[in-house]
Parts: structure tokens; sequence; C-alpha cells
């Protein structure tokens, strides 16, 4: 009798450790996939976040294209011809240097 209850107490042992052993693969499972679509998501978002950056460089390549063309000088100079002016020949005034009673003045 005492080997049949040694051997009822072994089995339910190692019924509950099947038990245990099925519970924490479920579980290990369950957090494998949680992970999974994390970092899943994640890609997503990156690869979203990587195709706005390429669009906002080609932007700024082309700002700073029509920025380039906008600000050279010729096209300012043919602009001001239109506009009317005409080219100056001389200076407008002559700068002469202070004098030293102007220097105390101030």
């Amino acid at each position: 009798m005492n080997v049949y209850k040694k051997n009822i107490k072994f089995i339910n042992t190692c019924k509950a450790l099947a038990i245990c052993a099925f519970f924490v693969m479920t579980v290990c499972i369950a957090f494998q996939i949680y992970i999974s679509n994390i970092v899943a998501l994640k890609g997503m978002d990156y690869k979203d976040l990587f195709q706005k950056k390429a669009e906002l460089e080609r932007e700024i390549a082309l700002l700073q294209y029509k920025d380039s063309t906008l600000s050279s000088l010729t096209l300012i100079e043919q602009k001001a011809v239109n506009q009317g002016f005409i080219r100056m020949i001389e200076p407008l005034n002559s700068i002469t240097p202070p004098s030293l009673a102007s220097l105390n003045i101030q």
C-alpha cells in the first residue's frame, strides 16, 4: 500500500509540473507574440518616418535651388533693369572721415 501511495503522489506531482510547464509555455508564447507586435509596429513607424524624412530632404533641396536662382545677382540685375533702374556711374555722396571736433561732441 505504501508503494501505491508513493506512485500516486509521484503521478500527481508530475501532473502538477506538466500543468505548470504548460502554463509557463503559454505565457511565454503570449509574451513573444506581444513583443513581436510591438517590434513590427515600431518597424512600420520607422519606415513611415524614413519616407517622410526623404520627402522633406527633397523639398529642402528644391527650396535651396529656388533660393539660389532667385537670389542670383544676374536675376536681381535683370529685375532692376526691367523696373527702370539704371546703372550708377558715380557714387551719390562722398563720405569724408570725421573731424576731431565732431568726435569730441559724440
